[in-house]
């Protein structure tokens, strides 16, 4: 039944859920107002994302059924959002939930960082962003050459790149570009 299918999206079919979820790293700028009536600006990075939502790391506590509007700039994509679960991590950092509160979804599609993400392990190997490869610790490692990624320190081939699917060398599937 799905035999024609990627690794990951054979995954993604068999155990589809509602919407699809990304395990990945998004600058977010999270607005709203304190208990108090304070207003606040915070920067933050997702967990996760989904189309109707996203779990994202903040400094400041924020109460669940708070009101924000959460700003994802590299995608284009800015909402109105309630606070459906709140969790401390540590002293300065916090864990929130968010559920959009408006007709908009959020959507990779504008977003110039795309990431080679496997959703079999719901992982991220890498992404590509103005045709530079960056690992997973945000460094530029290779660049996109055609159907390849070539080595910045020596021009050796590392991953292939077939439609929006990427290989290393050995053909091993490494994720789709999202």
């Amino acid at each position: 039944m799905y035999e024609d299918l990627e690794p990951g999206q054979q995954n993604e079919a068999e155990n589809a859920r509602k919407e699809v979820r990304w395990n990945i790293p998004v600058p977010i700028v999270v607005r709203g107002t304190y208990a108090d009536g304070t207003k606040f600006e915070e920067e933050g990075t997702t967990e996760d994302a989904s189309p109707s939502g996203m779990a994202i790391f903040l400094p400041a506590p924020i109460k669940k059924g708070s009101r924000l509007e959460i700003t994802a700039q590299q995608e284009g994509f800015t909402s109105p959002a309630i606070v459906t679960d709140a969790r401390a991590m540590g002293p300065s950092l916090h864990r929130v939930r968010v559920r959009f509160d408006g007709p908009k979804k959020y959507d990779r599609g504008a977003a110039a960082r795309k990431f080679i993400y496997d959703t079999s392990s719901s992982s991220w190997a890498g992404y590509i962003e103005g045709g530079v490869y960056f690992n997973r610790k945000h460094e530029a490692h290779g660049k996109l050459e055609g159907h390849k990624v070539v080595s910045l320190d020596n021009g050796k081939d590392m991953f292939v790149k077939k439609g929006d699917s990427f290989y290393d060398l050995r053909g091993n599937f490494l994720g789709r570009l999202i």
